[in-house]
This record gives structure tokens, sequence and C-alpha cells, in this order.
């Protein structure tokens, strides 16, 4: 069994050593469209990495922590998601499109001491974007893209997104 698993990652590392990859972090500005609370928009970072497994095609793992406005205190967002995305030119500007899904926390503070509330779900994200090349840096991007999120929970959590990062291809 062990010569097996071996086996596996040797040809999973031999794949994936063909493959370029990246890192990136970046600033989003959300917009909710539906919640459990009554929340305003909100900002958050989110730092993400992956593989460019062909020319255009691109996968990975996103984190992010995003802070609203709310009517309750502390109102927050947490997420882990992997995602595909496409892009479309080998050029300078290269528009993009993807999806991603995964696990998302929807947490809040409670009034006069009570625990916090938390709801979890699973969620998807579609996104539409654009890299840019730049004259710095060999390898850096800057990434500009439009997202709309819907989490699956009791209840469902769904909100607009434009995020703005670097995105560096080792």
């Amino acid at each position: 069994m062990k010569k097996i698993i071996v086996i596996v990652i040797f040809c999973l590392f031999s794949f994936f050593t063909n493959a370029q990859i990246f890192t990136g972090v970046g600033a989003n500005l959300l917009f909710p469209h539906k919640s459990s609370a009554q929340r305003d928009f909100g900002g958050g970072i989110n730092m993400y990495g992956g593989y460019c497994v062909k020319e255009k095609l691109d996968i990975g793992l996103d984190i992010h922590y995003s802070r609203f406005v709310a009517i309750v205190d502390n109102y927050s967002l947490y997420g882990l998601k992997a995602f595909a995305e496409y892009r479309f030119f080998n050029k300078s500007v290269q528009p993009f499109i993807g999806v991603g899904g995964g696990f998302f926390e929807e947490r809040w503070k409670m009034l006069l001491d009570l625990p916090d509330y938390t709801q979890n779900g699973f969620g998807f994200s579609p996104v539409v974007g654009l890299l840019f090349n730049n004259d710095l840096m060999e390898g850096l991007k800057v990434k500009a893209e439009l997202s709309y999120t819907y989490v699956f929970a009791d209840t469902p959590i769904s909100h607009y997104g434009f995020n703005v990062g670097l995105r560096y291809y080792f």
C-alpha cells in the first residue's frame, strides 16, 4: 500500500511540475443581495494559490474573510473554496471566466453576552474578470473581477462582489 501511495504522489508531482504555480492576494468590496441579518456593504481580503494546469486554465484554493456594516455587531463571513478559471487570450489583457465552490461561515455577535450566532453552508461563486500584465516584474499580474456568491444554508446568504488584487505566476 505504501508503494502505491508513493507512486501516486510521484505521478501527481511530475504532472504538476509541468504546470505553473501561482499565488495572490486581493481586496474585496461586497454588496449584499440576501442574508439572515440586515446588512449593508462590506469589505474583506482574500489569499489564494493554485496551478496553471494548461496554458489558459487555472485551478486553486481561495481563503477569504469579510466584514459587513450591519444592524448586528461584528457581522463577518469566512470562506474556503476551490476554483477554476479559464483565460481567453495570451495578450497583455486577459479576460477570464470562472466558478468556485466551497465552505462558508456567517457569524455575528449576539446581544446580552449570549454566544455568537454562526451559520455554515456550502456555496458557489461564478466570476468574470480581467488579468493585466505590468512592466514591474515578470509573472506579476493585476487582477480585477466581478462575482456573485450564493451560500446554501438554513437562511441563504448572497452578495455581489468586486475584487482587485495581485497574482504572481512562478
